[in-house]
């Protein structure tokens, strides 16, 4: 099982495939949804925090070994960083100032 990448418009779906045969021709079997993001918003931590809480509870969903979990984890980080706790807070923390420039500039209109 491995993860794949299908791109949609302006976003990435990561699904979880297999490589089967059908008709001795090789082919992918979807196994599992597992989460999407915008593209240019990859490096972002709010979307990336989404989209790695979308993949964890995929993966929980399966029976996977430890080993075959960490692979996969392994290959979808190098699409999408696992977000630090401290890149979320600065992130927030931009954000509530964000918030509180526009309500000033809102207020003296």
């Amino acid at each position: 099982m491995m993860p794949n990448w299908k791109p949609k418009a302006d976003a990435m779906y990561a699904v979880l495939v297999e490589s089967i045969r059908i008709d001795g021709k090789p082919r992918q079997k979807t196994i599992k949804y597992l989460g999407y993001i915008v593209t240019d918003r990859i490096n972002s931590p709010y979307p990336a925090k989404e989209f790695w809480a979308s993949a964890e509870k995929g993966l929980s969903e399966l029976d996977l070994s430890p080993e075959v979990r960490d692979k996969i984890i392994a290959d979808l980080k190098k699409v999408v960083p696992i977000p630090t706790k401290k890149d979320v807070e600065k992130a927030h923390k931009e954000a509530e100032k964000m918030m509180s420039e526009l309500k000033m500039m809102l207020k003296f209109r």
